[in-house]
């Protein structure tokens, strides 16, 4: 049921959202899956069922998730990912880097990009091209969800950065935001991590192999300054980009 849980978690910013959503029919799901060549994972099922018509306006990035776009895909294309891989999102952009599931390692599908296949080596592929995107489906839309009705709502914000990629830092971000009173949010996980207090929000994410990002958004700037602080007492995190606001010096 975690879409449902991630449809309940928009609600709480847009209350209409579970009425503009619709969800895909039953026959398209299963043409998907008949054509997909190996079953749905359940998360994803779940989505198209619950939104894979439409989505409104919760748009994670310039990719058609909707269950007809990608029916027309699979009708036309031949190549299919292997295993355990499901593409569930087509680029609209050049170069049409598209949103795929990833079964491998993990208790329930990755979310990755890659360019728009075919693939005659998908292992070579895989290891040109994927990029990590969120630690599941739920967690990909959900932060796209907070960036949109959170964040970008809050007039100060700025986003920090590590130069470190081989120091495993997300794990330490939530007790010291604790001390903020910002809280962790479902569905937080071991890839990307969302914060939020009655005045401010964060994004943080550490994919594998790669630095540390920290999205920060507060009402004013003072508490800003308070966060990102809490911060750079803890971490290196030399890279500042202001995004908008009145960004204390410090």
């Amino acid at each position: 049921m975690a879409i449902q849980q991630l449809i309940a978690l928009i609600a709480r910013y847009d209350p209409e959202f579970p009425q503009k959503i619709r969800g895909a029919e039953a026959w398209t799901i299963s043409e998907i899956e008949k054509l997909a060549g190996q079953p749905l994972p359940p998360s994803y099922r779940e989505f198209l069922a619950a939104m894979g018509d439409t989505m409104d306006w919760l748009q994670p990035a310039p990719i058609r998730f909707d269950a007809d776009t990608l029916l027309r895909y699979y009708r036309a294309e031949s190549w299919r990912p292997p295993a355990g891989y499901w593409k569930i999102g087509l680029g609209e952009n050049d170069p049409f880097f598209d949103i795929y599931l990833e079964l491998a390692g993990s208790s329930e599908p990755r979310v990755v990009t890659m360019p728009r296949g075919p693939a005659a080596d998908f292992e070579i592929y895989r290891k040109s091209f994927r990029t990590p995107v969120a630690g599941s489906l739920e967690e990909y839309l959900a932060t796209s969800a907070f960036r949109t009705a959170r964040l970008a709502r809050l007039p100060n914000a700025l986003r920090l950065a590590s130069n470190d990629p081989s120091q495993s830092l997300l794990a330490s971000i939530a007790p010291l935001l604790a001390s903020l009173d910002l809280k962790p949010l479902w569905p937080s996980n071991d890839w990307v991590q969302t914060f939020a207090s009655h005045g401010a929000g964060v994004i943080a994410t550490q994919f594998p192999h790669s630095v540390l990002c920290i999205e920060l958004a507060a009402d004013d700037p003072e508490t800003l300054e308070q966060i990102r602080l809490t911060l750079l007492q803890n971490f290196t995190l030399p890279h500042v980009f202001p995004l908008r606001g009145g960004i204390l010096a410090g």
